[in-house]
Formats: structure tokens, sequence, C-alpha cells
């Protein structure tokens, strides 16, 4: 779909007020399709978008990504507001930044305290607008929404269409990433970090399109790649279907994949390409590591038969570790075939 304005950055700056009103100009009495993925940003702004929103009159709003904060005070200004069924918003109190670094004498305390209860008022008079708008726009009171505010929670597309803050979910759009850096810059700015390991829906979201299983995987039941596909179109399934073990061993498997629990329906654990992708990869260095110890215990058993065929004393044990360079070979070896054994 083509949009007439994408809004992906902050609010304020880059898309001010002025800035989205010289792009709006283009589109006077026709409709105007706005594409969103923003974490806010100035609520000033925010809120003359919002109006210039109404004051168009047929304005279509199009959620995606994580869009939080003062950029979900702008879509509330549409005519038609529609979410990603992958995306995420969020909606909060207001804040201002506070910077104090002094020693200060009870008179300087009392001052201080007057422009911090000043502060205080503002954002209360601002979070009461904030919860009007929001309000009127889900069709339910100030204090509804109110208490969606305060906890201050990343919502799915479900959760705003039941409050009614959308009109419509959209199936486009892919499940939002959250890397080490998102999470650390949602930290730095006083967002919630969105537990998508934890919540259960959303984990399905993230699996909605799995990628192609790969080749060097086999399948669960042994058949191999032909009979699978065979049986496959058969079944009239696709490669989008997670592969199901039928042989469990759930802590081995999770410390592979560096989580607590999988979870199970069924009797049946459904794994993602990307965990199998995972799997597949620590077999891998457990491969390795079988060959770079093997190679090491036939050398020093080489150096060992070596040395038994000169002259001189008993030789000692050379190989320097009392076996265990042989013993973690017999390990390692062990826990790969346990492992390829598993899926």
């Amino acid at each position: 779909m083509k949009y007439n304005i994408d809004i992906d950055s902050t609010i304020g700056w880059p898309y001010s007020a002025r800035y989205i009103k010289s792009l709006m100009a283009k589109y006077h009495g026709k409709p105007c399709a706005v594409r969103i993925n923003s974490l806010g940003g100035s609520v000033p702004d925010a809120l003359d978008i919002r109006q210039q929103f109404l004051d168009h009159g047929d304005v279509t709003v199009y959620i995606f990504g994580m869009t939080a904060s003062a950029a979900t005070v702008i879509a509330m200004g549409a005519k038609k507001v529609c979410m990603s069924r992958q995306a995420l918003m969020l909606i909060h109190p207001s804040s201002t930044f506070v910077f104090e670094w002094a020693q200060m004498n009870k008179e300087d305390l009392a001052r201080l305290i007057a422009d911090l209860q000043r502060d205080k008022d503002t954002l209360e008079k601002v979070d009461e607008v904030l919860c009007d708008l929001y309000a009127k726009r889900a069709g339910k009171t100030a204090d509804e929404i109110r208490k969606v505010l305060v906890d201050a929670k990343w919502l799915t597309a479900e959760q705003c269409k039941e409050l009614g803050l959308i009109d419509e979910i959209l199936e486009e759009g892919s499940a939002p990433a959250v890397t080490g850096e998102v999470r650390n810059f949602f930290a730095a700015s006083g967002y919630p970090v969105p537990e998508l390991v934890d919540s259960s829906v959303l984990i399905e979201r993230g699996k909605a399109v799995l990628e192609n299983v790969p080749d060097s995987v086999p399948a669960a039941d042994g058949a191999s790649a032909s009979e699978e596909s065979s049986a496959e179109e058969t079944n009239a399934t696709t490669s989008n279907t997670p592969i199901t073990m039928k042989k469990l061993a759930f802590a081995l498997i999770c410390s592979l994949l560096a989580v607590d629990d999988l979870e199970e329906k069924d009797g049946v654990v459904a794994l993602t390409s990307e965990q199998l992708q995972q799997v597949e990869d620590r077999l891998k260095a457990l491969s390795d590591s079988e060959k770079g110890l093997k190679a090491q215990v036939e050398t020093l058993q080489s150096e060992v038969e070596n040395l038994k065929k000169g002259d001189g004393a008993e030789s000692p044990d050379v190989s320097g570790d009392g076996g265990k360079s042989a013993d973690a070979y017999a390990g390692a070896k062990e826990m790969f075939n346990l492992v390829k054994d598993l899926i």
C-alpha cells in the first residue's frame, strides 16, 4: 500500500507540527493515509498534529512496529485507525526531564520543591487532557482510560481494538524485535520493555510466518526429505509447520536454546525455524569440538606409542592432563549423539 505520509521517527524532531502541516497541505480535500511507527516525543507537537488530522477530516492512520507515547496521540485525530496484528501500542502518563546537581541550603531546597510541584501540577493537567482524548476516541470514561494510562503496558492490536483505540486490525506487518539495543533505549527513555518471550500471545505472533526448515535437520519421525515432502502434501501442511519432537529431553534442549522452559501441547513441543537453527548451530559446535578433541587424542596416542618404542624407563602419562582430553572427547561425542537423537 502507498502511504502519503510516513512517520517513523521522533515527534517534534524531525516530525514537528509545522513539518506535518506542510505535508498535509498537499492533501487538502483528499484522503490522506498516514503510516506511524514511532516511539513518540513532544506532547505539544503531538496535540497540534492530532488537531491537524481532525481538521482535515479524512485521515486514515496505519500503526506498525512499536508505536508509543506522543505517536499514539496523533493517531487519535484520524478518521480511522488501523493497526497491524504484529504491532504494539503504549500509552502512558506524561513526564518531564529533571536535572539537579548541587549543594543546597534550605532556601534553595524550598525553591526546588516549588519548581517540582509546578511541574507536577502541569503533568497532572497534561494527563487529564490525554485521558480525555483517548476516552473520546474509545467511547469510554476518562477514569477507565486513566487506569490503562497508569498501567503503562504495551498493548496488542486485540487489546487496542477491545479498548476502542483502533478501528481495524491488519494482518500485514511483522512482529517487532526487542534486541538488547532496543531494550536499553526503552530503559533510558523510561518506557517499559515488552516481555515478548513471556507472552504466549506474542510468541504465537512471532511464529506466524516460520522460515523454511533447514534441509540438514531430519524429520521428527526419521522420514527422508522426499517422504516428509510427500506427507506434507498429503496432509496439506506447509514448510511453516513446526517440527514436533517425539523424544523430549527438556533440560538438554532448553540448555541448547538458553531458555527456562518450552511450551508443551498435547505431548508435543513445537520449535520455530530460528530455534531449530540455534540447535543445529550448537550441534555443529559440538561436532567441531568432537573432531578437535579426537585429533588431540590421536596425536597424544601417537606420541605415547613413539615413546614406548624408545629406550628408557617406563614413560609416565604424557597427555599432560591425566587423560582429561580423552574423557572430554568421549563426553562431547556422547552429548553430540544424544542431541542428534532428540530431533
